[in-house]
């Protein structure tokens, strides 16, 4: 990762799956998973992308899967109640991101004009922005996103309740 974390020996090595396609130029899409995932969903939606010919990298999140800081669970510090690190995990995973297709474009020879962007849960709101912010995609998919993040936040979401505690504190 370009960026300098809280915890540069695990999150800042960007962690991905690639599922590849027989032809290495073939379209890319990238998957952006959701907060606190299981991986099992996304991982299913890229072998079958993969099988139907397009190549499918998978990333994993900052500060999730094996980025996870040492003692800490996966997602705690990817989404909370500290708004400037949350700023910071979302502009990391932009540029994680940007760096990743990039390398597709410049390495594998993927057409620019062919990479996707697809997210679920909180990965879907980066593939959204990502998709208004950047002119790297050709397209973008959301699953389970969508919506007011604050009313996810301050309505009471089990996964929620101790940002919003602490907002309101």
């Amino acid at each position: 990762s370009p960026v300098k974390s809280v915890d540069p020996e695990r999150n800042d090595i960007v962690k991905a799956r690639l599922f590849r396609t027989a032809t290495p130029e073939a379209a890319l899409v990238v998957f952006l998973p959701g907060w606190k995932h299981d991986g099992a969903t996304p991982n299913l939606a890229a072998r079958f992308a993969a099988e139907s010919g397009i190549q499918a990298l998978f990333m994993d999140l900052p500060f999730q899967g094996e980025r996870t800081p040492k003692g800490l669970s996966t997602g705690q510090l990817t989404f909370s109640d500290d708004l400037d690190q949350n700023e910071a995990t979302f502009a990391q995973a932009a540029q994680d991101v940007a760096r990743a297709v990039d390398w597709f474009v410049r390495e594998r020879k993927v057409d620019a004009k062919r990479v996707g962007i697809l997210g679920t849960s909180l990965g879907g709101y980066l593939a959204a922005d990502l998709y208004g912010m950047d002119d790297r995609f050709a397209c973008c998919t959301t699953l389970i996103a969508g919506g007011d993040v604050a009313a996810v936040v301050f309505n009471g979401n089990r996964l929620t309740v101790r940002i919003r505690d602490a907002l309101l504190a």
